[in-house]
């Protein structure tokens, strides 16, 4: 009788063993892998909507810089519409040494600009707010001050938005 029990037993742990070899470990494997995707999957979805998020913020800045008023006395020239919006944000502004450039450029720039100017700090903080405010459709990629004396060099090289239709 010992050895039946002894026999049973050892058939049980046979056959354990086996459905555990059998099932519960490519089952826990698979488990795993699915487990893996799913992370890759929702790390993915993050990446995509982090890109996402930012493409809708540089829309929503370039929207809110695009020019709004003055588009009707240039209106088929963005180049000379930009330039008009700078020469009168610098009119009476105490700056001196100004080199303005505008050129035209590619979508969804209208003109390519470049400014040198000096002047009181105070004045050319004032001045490239002005400059850079929404609604003028002047987004600035370069800013350099440079300090002379009591005066300050400001250059700046940016970009000036088509007027929103």
């Amino acid at each position: 009788m010992r050895s039946g029990v002894r026999g049973v037993t050892l058939g049980l742990l046979v056959a354990t063993a086996a459905v555990y070899a059998g099932l519960t470990i490519p089952l826990q494997k698979k488990a795993a892998a699915t487990a893996d995707a799913y992370r890759g999957a929702r790390d993915q979805r993050r990446e995509a909507r982090a890109r996402l998020d930012e493409a809708q913020r540089r829309e929503s800045a370039l929207r809110r810089a695009a020019p709004t008023a003055g588009a009707a006395a240039f209106p088929h020239d963005p180049v000379g519409q930009t330039r008009h919006g700078i020469v009168t944000s610098l009119e009476g502004a105490g700056l001196s040494g100004v080199r303005l450039a505008v050129r035209p450029a590619g979508p969804p720039a209208a003109a390519l600009i470049r400014l040198g100017a000096e002047g009181a700090f105070a004045d050319v903080v004032r001045v490239t707010g002005e400059l850079v405010r929404p609604g003028t459709g002047v987004v600035l990629e370069r800013y350099q001050l440079s300090g002379q004396d009591s005066r300050v060099a400001v250059r700046l090289e940016g970009m000036g938005l088509q007027a929103s239709q």
